[in-house]
């Protein structure tokens, strides 16, 4: 009988079926899936972890300057040597501290704890999820128009001094000194001879109809629009990037600790030393008792104090003084709408910030002196170490924000939304959360859907 050799044998076995090929293929690309999404889970565990200690040692340097601050947070200050980064610089090691004879950082510096691993390349200028905010060029290069809607009067040279930083994290700016927000800042940095009286957006003496503008100021005006007119004192107007005090947070800071006043016919501090008129006011007649305090009054005034009597005014709404009776006290005022001069005398013997305009018509005149307030002696500074943990830096496109239930939410969460304060923060960072560190230290993760309702302020 007529054998097959082994080798003939082996010719006709039957090889794998299409079927069975397909089949280890499928299971094959199954198992690389599996492991290119496992291994893309360890990367973005690996680089939320890494992010989030980043997060804790800003976080703990922050406490440390509060520690040696007596619980206190620093100023407001848009300077390359005052920007939170440098002030927080010596508590850091990992945030570089060689500063150039300009104030600006040395590229050289190290930066690690600025920077999110799943953020490390340059935007340009406004960040996004997956780049950080920042130039990133060697010399630096001035800011783009994404800049300018930051704030009313931004402008990208205004943002120019970071060219010296880059980063992935904002502060969450409501943890700055409170007493003025930006108070002392101005003080120092928009001032001459260490005073910074008259501050508004667009400040205006004299009146057309009237010959030569008759009306006037005496102190020092900085204007973040124009200033014109007969001023006596050192004049900065169209000041790039100039923030007035934002007056309602000042309010709302007082007002927690506030007394409810019913009427303003006697103004009585000692009663407590910050006092709340829910209203508008007329204070041409008022009589104050007690050490100076501050008044606060939810709405407009008409005519201010005289007789050299001493308070200092936050209203929500505008401060008109009329006739010629004009007004004599020491103090401040700080107002969100417009403050004007209907003729008369206005002596101040403090600062006058307004959130509007500062309009003084026909002859009017308007004369103050004195540095920024100490609010009578009862300061409001805030303590950021005490109270319930609020949050104090998280992943961001932008170095820093005030945010607040009810800010615009972008649409798209890859590039996030600089014009909304929340925006800068509302950002799939880390898939479709953030990394966020609080002042008492902890670090947490944190959904989307949760970032609005933090404790931010």
């Amino acid at each position: 009988m007529f054998k097959l050799s082994g080798m003939a044998r082996s010719a006709l076995r039957p090889g794998f079926t299409l079927l069975e090929v397909m089949t280890v293929v499928g299971v094959i690309s199954v198992l690389l899936s599996l492991l290119v999404t496992t291994l893309s889970y360890a990367k973005r565990s690996a680089q939320t972890a890494a992010c989030a200690s980043n997060l804790r040692q800003l976080g703990l340097s922050f406490i440390n300057y509060a520690q040696q601050n007596g619980g206190r947070s620093f100023a407001d200050v848009y300077t390359a040597k005052s920007y939170w980064i440098a002030t927080l610089a010596p508590y850091n090691t990992k945030l570089g501290t060689a500063l150039n004879a300009d104030g600006s950082v040395n590229k050289d510096a190290t930066n690690q704890d600025l920077f999110c691993p799943a953020a490390t390349t340059f935007a340009g200028d406004v960040g996004t999820a997956t780049k950080a905010w920042g130039t990133g060029a060697a010399g630096g290069s001035v800011y783009n128009a994404n800049v300018a809607s930051l704030t009313a009067h931004s402008t990208p040279a205004s943002w120019s001094f970071l060219n010296a930083y880059a980063g992935s994290y904002g502060f969450n700016a409501w943890n700055y000194r409170a007493s003025f927000a930006v108070g002392d800042a101005m003080a120092v940095t928009l001032s001459a001879n260490g005073k910074c009286q008259v501050i508004g957006d667009t400040v205006t003496t004299g009146d057309t109809s009237a010959p030569n503008g008759a009306g006037a100021i005496t102190g020092n005006v900085v204007a973040g629009g124009s200033a014109s007119g007969n001023i006596n004192g050192t004049v900065a107007q169209n000041v790039p990037g100039l923030e007035v005090p934002p007056v309602n947070l000042i309010f709302q800071q007082l007002q927690a600790t506030a007394v409810t006043i019913t009427d303003v016919c006697t103004i009585d501090f000692t009663r407590g030393p910050v006092l709340y008129y829910n209203g508008s006011a007329s204070l041409d007649n008022v009589t104050v008792v007690g050490k100076p305090g501050i008044l606060l009054v939810d709405g407009s005034i008409t005519g201010l104090p005289g007789g050299g009597q001493q308070l200092s005014i936050v209203a929500r709404g505008d401060i008109t003084t009329n006739g010629s009776n004009g007004c004599c006290f020491t103090g401040a005022l700080y107002m969100t709408g417009n403050f004007t001069t209907n003729g008369g005398k206005a002596q101040i013997s403090g600062v006058v910030v307004s959130m509007g305009a500062i309009t003084i018509h026909g002859n009017g005149t308007l004369s103050c002196a004195g540095d920024l307030p100490g609010w009578g002696g009862y300061g409001y500074v805030k303590n950021v170490l005490t109270g319930t943990p609020v949050v104090t830096f998280a992943d961001a496109i932008w170095p820093e924000a005030t945010p607040t239930l009810g800010d615009p939410l972008p649409a798209n969460t890859t590039t996030g939304l600089v014009s909304s304060n929340m925006g800068r923060f509302y950002i799939s960072r880390h898939g479709s959360a953030i990394n966020a560190v609080f002042s008492d230290g902890h670090a947490e993760t944190v959904p989307l859907t949760s970032v609005p309702t933090l404790k931010w302020n």
